[in-house]
């Protein structure tokens, strides 16, 4: 991959990824229009990890846009434990270490979340087989717990660790799909692969 173009893809795409959107085959087989044959990606790589304290401080990296600082971030409040009561959570992550949850996806009522602190954001490039590269965006929320009391070192070393286990999720993921289709017709729709997320915004603007 030209260097000088390690960037560029995901300046040009707003898009966010989670294991969701990988499943069932989206990682490494798509069905273009009019083209019935598999995609697969090969010479998957992944960037270093960034961890940023706010969609403000993503920006100011200069590494990703504005849209993809807040889908990122976006995604990743959807993905710090949630739970019914203030009680359960400070259980969990520690006494005042939990705020009630903005509005996500996971229902009617009030939710309870630990104190977010920031997040990190990673990127994947690959090659297609259809001659072009493809390059996504993940993330990891970064939040307090019992552990790290808040701490901003101890906090993101324990989401990159998650972060770790993300990749590799990400690479079986894509070896297995690619086993598959070497051994049978599957293949799927641009479904879901690549959609777009919609961020609602708020942290740090």
């Amino acid at each position: 991959m030209d260097n000088a173009n390690k960037h560029l893809p995901r300046r040009k795409r707003s898009v966010r990824l989670t294991l969701a959107l990988m499943g069932a085959g989206a990682a490494s087989t798509l069905a273009g229009c009019g083209d019935s044959s598999p995609e697969t990606l090969s010479n998957v790589q992944f960037d270093d990890t960034e961890s940023y304290r706010s969609v403000e401080d993503c920006v100011a990296g200069g590494i990703y846009t504005r849209k993809a600082c807040e889908a990122a971030y976006d995604q990743a409040l959807e993905d710090v434990p949630h739970y019914r009561t203030q009680s359960q959570c400070e259980e969990e992550h520690g006494e005042d270490a939990c705020q009630t949850a903005p509005h996500t996806n996971s229902g009617s009522g009030s939710w309870f979340m630990p104190a977010m602190m920031g997040y990190m954001v990673g990127n994947m490039t690959a090659s297609s087989s259809r001659g072009h590269m493809v390059n996504r965006v993940y993330q990891e929320p970064v939040y307090r717990t019992r552990d790290n009391q808040g701490d901003w070192s101890a906090a993101t070393s324990s989401a990159s660790s998650r972060m770790k286990g993300v990749e590799s999720s990400m690479r079986t993921t894509i070896r297995t799909h690619n086993r598959a289709v070497r051994n049978s017709s599957y293949s799927t729709s641009r479904s879901g692969f690549g959609s777009r997320s919609s961020a609602r915004g708020g942290f740090g603007s």
